[in-house]
């Protein structure tokens, strides 16, 4: 019964590698832990159990996220959410350019 999840999970990865990914380094962090996680979910459906009962990558991946990035122990939601919002603002002003930079590379003169 886990055999069609884990053919599903796995040729998700693939295609997500393909399409977004395209094994670039500049595009490394678009493949998150939990995208590796996928091709393992249906061992680990069988090996532990209903997923309600174990998952945690979303909180883990959270905290990973936020550790360290709180500069204000006062102030401290203000300060992380100021600090993940300037970090996203980077991450895609980067993909901005470097979409820009493709495009006016194929313009037509």
């Amino acid at each position: 019964m886990l055999t069609p999840i884990s053919s599903l999970c796995i040729q998700f990865v693939k295609d997500y590698k393909r399409l977004y990914f395209r094994a670039r380094e500049t595009r490394l962090p678009l493949m998150k832990s939990n995208l590796h996680a996928l091709c393992h979910l249906a061992d680990m459906l069988r090996d532990c159990g209903p997923g309600y009962v174990w998952w945690c990558f979303g909180a883990e991946r959270f905290n990973g996220m936020i550790e360290g990035k709180a500069k204000s122990k006062v102030h401290l939601d203000t300060s992380l959410g100021n600090t993940l919002w300037m970090e996203d603002v980077m991450i895609h002003a980067q993909f901005s350019r470097n979409m820009l930079s493709a495009e006016e590379l194929n313009r037509d003169f």
